[in-house]
């Protein structure tokens, strides 16, 4: 078995055995689409970044109610990151005055 480094991408190539269609429809085609668009899309994002997207789109997807409860994540999520900057912004005005906490 190898190994993949952390940094190196698959290539498409390699991705057509995920190819469920026959050679030469336009199910094989657009499949071939999809899974290159996705496999870009990890490579720019990261390959959990898009998995966990794709779970989550699935979990809406069958129960609807779940997008409040996603819907507070990101907004915890984007306050978290509003602290973050402002901390980074405090240090970068005054490193030797940091709140701790």
């Amino acid at each position: 078995m190898s190994r993949r480094g952390n940094l190196d991408p698959i290539e498409n190539a390699e991705l057509e055995c995920l190819i469920l269609w026959p050679a030469g429809t336009v199910g094989a085609q657009e499949e071939r689409q999809l899974i290159q668009l996705l496999n870009l899309l990890c490579q720019r994002h990261g390959y959990g970044r898009v998995p966990q997207l794709t779970a989550a789109i699935d979990e809406i997807w069958r129960d609807p109610s779940k997008g409040g409860d996603w819907a507070q994540k990101r907004e915890n999520h984007l306050n978290f990151m509003e602290e973050c900057r402002q901390t980074l912004k405090a240090m970068a005005d005054d490193p030797n005055n940091i709140e701790e906490g």
